[in-house]
């Protein structure tokens, strides 16, 4: 998930990530998006767009407008990712994957969630996420306790401290993604915006699932 809504990890500037075809070109910087080519940055050569777009098969594009969205996509998630690393992650003192899951046991019961609910939530290993409740519990942030409904079970939830850190952290990350999605984006905007995101979660599902690139 994305400091508890989306999934997403920083892994560094944007000019580090590259989106690369197979005769070495890249897509990232410029962009390239359907309709228009945009420039971003100095000396750096614009990539036409073909002459028509519309309903147009995608497979016809030229290539550096077929990865135009994946670029986009790429260089959009890490802008925001940066944003909330400087502007809530480092001012809290957290790191990503510890505000993930204190945004998460902020948002279920006291009595806490199971490690599968974890892994699931912030799409981690089951490794991972063993890793990381240690380091939390270490810190004082989490604890484990046993499951309610079922003794043998251990549910994961916040302590005192962890609850604060969280209270803490959340508004910052609400204040950047307001600024980002809510001021910068129209209702309709937004609408669209999911509805075509929530198209390409659900094709890469499938491509993962069955292994079929085909459309």
């Amino acid at each position: 998930m994305l400091w508890g809504i989306v999934p997403v990890r920083w892994m560094g500037p944007a000019s580090d990530m590259q989106l690369i075809d197979d005769r070495g070109c890249n897509y990232l910087r410029p962009r390239v998006s359907f309709g228009h080519a945009q420039a971003l940055g100095g000396d750096e050569a614009m990539i036409e767009p073909s002459a028509t777009v519309g309903d147009r098969p995608t497979e016809d594009l030229p290539a550096g407008e077929r990865l135009a969205p994946a670029a986009a996509l790429a260089e959009a998630h890490n802008a925001v990712a940066r944003a909330l690393h400087r502007l809530a992650l480092e001012p809290s003192g957290l790191d990503a994957a510890t505000a993930d899951l204190l945004v998460q046991l902020a948002r279920s019961p006291e009595c806490g969630i199971r490690g599968v609910q974890i892994r699931e939530r912030c799409q981690m290993t089951a490794t991972r996420v063993s890793r990381l409740v240690d380091r939390a519990e270490a810190e004082g942030l989490v604890k484990r306790q046993p499951d309610p409904l079922d003794r043998r079970a251990q549910h994961v939830a916040l302590t005192e401290r962890g609850r604060e850190v969280a209270r803490r952290y959340a508004p910052l990350m609400d204040d950047v993604l307001r600024k980002v999605f809510v001021s910068g984006l129209s209702q309709r905007d937004c609408t669209t915006l999911v509805a075509l995101l929530d198209r390409v979660r659900d094709r890469a599902r499938q491509v993962l699932a069955t292994g079929d690139t085909r459309a």
